[in-house]
């Protein structure tokens, strides 16, 4: 305690010892004599004080005006006009006033919420106006019922806010009466519901929270579908051989949920979606089991059954019934594949639509006998899909070699069943794209090539420098090519990497990564990406049903025989560990709460995302944390606290 300058008037020394704090930087207080300046902080500080003196004396310095703010004489008027410094001492000095004018206060509520419930005249904010509270933002009101020491009296207020957020930290809190909770199991949100029902002053102690955060978690994936687990998840059953050991309550809650993400089960999903598009994406994969694939076979939608016709392991039976399909899409593309059955293509040689014929005509299993046939059909297309076929007999395309369609020779020219002499014949040919489809041709000779290359076109150049029938000596000579594009072709060659070939390649522009680009939607149809990945490409919206539709169309032109592939990740025990914790934290920050829960729950939890997450509205990001292993002591004896029985029940057990 000191003196006032009037007198013998107590002093608040707190007050004294904040606006004694940097004098020598406040202009105002330097250019005053130090007994001077001591008798301003002083009559600042008194009580006694006049409020025009008090606010005389705010408006002089920065320092004054912090000590008028905490002297409970300080007028309203000056903590309204001082309400707008950004001083913080000030403003959390003027948010604990009692004085302190309702509007100002709702003003400071969202920054200084710790003030506003030190203010001792906070009881008495309802008595003027009974609404305040529901008048504040709901990130203001977010901010005071996080605090440890809201009044239980608040926390009833804050219930009756239509927030989401809001009512779950009013549920967070341990203080919370039994009346408000009970008012809230009629709350419009579900997550409100149960996080009151599951509050201990309604529930006491709960024993089986390993059962009930299992479930939760379950039930949330299940219910935001968008982002759920992708490859983390197929990473993270891999727990027992590649990281360290967890706890085994998270690993059982691990493993109940990987069985959702068996490729099965999620092909399963997929082949059922209910967006079409999808579902025809799905048939597409060469990863698919056959039954559901056979399924798909008797889609409602053309588009579907299509896309099965297309599918590179689809079974000569299922084939053979597509081609008999009413629709002529779908029959086109069964026209296509490699594996239709000879029974089924002859079925389609009476089609009246030109498009399932060329596509018969281009198909290596079409018998000998009808490609002859077709070599003299009267429409062009026809006789080029003939052309290129390498299953056509040397007669039919001896024969093609020399009609009138330039395509049909063209195709004749890079067709690899195509006999030499026949290719030589061509090479005369004064059309330059029927030579460049000689030089591409991996049937024709070393001799020929070189010959085509003399000629010095550079189309032509281009495709000889690909074809890896070109000699030693001609790729080295178009390895030094003036021409990048051709010394790059050189590069590409399988021949001249075989050799050992150096190749001098253009220097090539760097293409800027777009941090923000999606997935690239092409990928949908790769065996190695997981499809737990794919459903969540898919059922993010980010693509709508017409890119999907497109994909589709651009995939089924021409199916060419594929090797089915495991679709499993090959995961490497190297580097893993760093490669799971990147995963977990993007999670953490960008996944909804089913993904964040996935990630809080594994071994691979950063250490900042348990810190950041301890204190969130969500009852079960809370429990995750608590029964985590690598939390800290201190977050795990203030979940220890929580109002949640289940995250109380989580950190008392593991701080055993």
């Amino acid at each position: 305690m000191t003196l006032s300058a009037k007198g013998n008037d107590p002093v608040d020394s707190d007050s004294m010892m904040i606006a004694s704090t940097d004098d020598a930087r406040d202009p105002i207080l330097r250019a005053t004599p130090p007994r001077a300046s001591d008798a301003l902080k002083a009559e600042a500080a008194d009580p006694a004080t006049a409020p025009t003196r008090l606010a005389e004396l705010a408006a002089r310095s920065g320092k004054l005006a912090r000590v008028v703010a905490r002297n409970p004489a300080a007028p309203a008027a000056a903590l309204e006009r001082l309400a707008h410094e950004s001083d913080p001492a000030l403003l959390q000095a003027i948010a604990a006033h009692p004085a302190t004018p309702l509007a100002t206060l709702q003003q400071l509520a969202g920054r200084l919420p710790e003030g506003l419930l030190e203010n001792p005249a906070l009881d008495w904010v309802l008595l003027e106006n009974p609404t305040f509270f529901q008048e504040l933002s709901t990130d203001a009101l977010r901010g005071l019922v996080s605090q440890e020491r809201c009044p239980d009296w608040l926390l009833g207020q804050a219930a009756l806010v239509g927030d989401e957020p809001v009512q779950l930290e009013v549920c967070r809190q341990a203080a919370t009466p039994a009346e408000t909770l009970r008012a809230l199991h009629v709350a419009p949100s579900a997550a409100v519901r149960e996080a009151a029902s599951l509050h201990v002053a309604l529930v006491g102690v709960v024993a089986d929270w390993q059962n009930r955060l299992r479930l939760a978690v379950m039930r949330a994936l299940e219910s935001q579908r968008g982002t759920r687990a992708m490859a983390f998840l197929r990473l993270a059953d891999q727990v027992s051989i590649t990281g360290p050991k967890p706890a085994t309550a998270l690993y059982r809650v691990l493993r109940d949920i990987g069985r959702l993400y068996t490729d099965r089960a999620v092909m399963e999903r997929l082949a059922h979606h209910h967006r079409w598009p999808v579902r025809g994406i799905v048939a597409l994969r060469p990863d698919i089991p056959g039954d559901l694939l056979d399924g798909l076979a008797r889609d409602s939608r053309e588009e579907v059954r299509a896309a099965v016709a297309g599918n590179p392991i689809v079974s000569p039976a299922c084939l053979r019934r597509l081609a008999g399909d009413p629709r002529w899409p779908v029959r086109l593309v069964a026209a296509h594949h490699p594996d239709t059955p000879a029974d089924g293509l002859k079925s389609l040689m009476a089609a009246k639509n030109d498009a399932v014929r060329q596509a018969i005509a281009g198909n290596p299993g079409l018998a000998a006998n009808h490609l002859r046939r077709l070599a003299s059909d009267p429409d062009p297309a026809v006789r080029v899909a003939v052309a290129g076929n390498p299953a056509t007999p040397t007669t039919a395309l001896e024969q093609l070699a020399t009609d009138l369609e330039i395509k049909a020779r063209q195709a004749v020219a890079g067709n690899p069943s195509t006999p030499e002499e026949t290719l030589k014949r061509l090479a005369g040919e004064p059309v330059r794209r029927i030579r460049a489809a000689i030089a591409g041709n991996p049937a024709a000779s070393a001799t020929l090539l070189e010959r085509l290359a003399k000629e010095a076109p550079f189309e032509v150049l281009l495709t000889v420098a690909g074809n890896p029938a070109a000699s030693k000596a001609l790729l080295k000579q178009l390895a030094a090519d003036l021409h990048g594009e051709i010394r790059r072709a050189v590069a590409g060659n399988p021949a001249a990497r075989r050799w050992g070939l150096r190749v001098r390649l253009p220097e090539a522009a760097e293409t800027p990564v777009d941090p923000t680009a999606k997935p690239a939607l092409a990928s949908a149809f790769d065996p190695l990406l997981p499809p737990a990945t794919l459903e969540a490409m898919l059922d993010s919206q980010a693509y709508p049903d017409f890119q999907l539709l497109e994909l589709l169309r651009a995939k089924l032109t021409r199916p060419t025989r594929v090797l089915p592939r495991s679709a499993s990740l090959a995961a490497k025990t190297d580097g893993i560990g760093t490669l799971l914790t990147e995963q977990a934290q993007a999670l953490v920050v960008q996944g909804d709460l089913g993904s964040r829960l996935l990630a809080l729950l594994s071994p691979w939890a950063p250490a900042a995302a348990l810190a950041e997450r301890g204190r969130s509205p969500w009852w079960e990001e809370r429990a995750a944390i608590a029964a985590h292993p690598a939390t800290s002591p201190l977050i795990r004896a203030k979940l220890a606290e929580d109002g949640n029985a289940v995250v109380r029940a989580a950190a008392r057990v593991t701080l055993r």
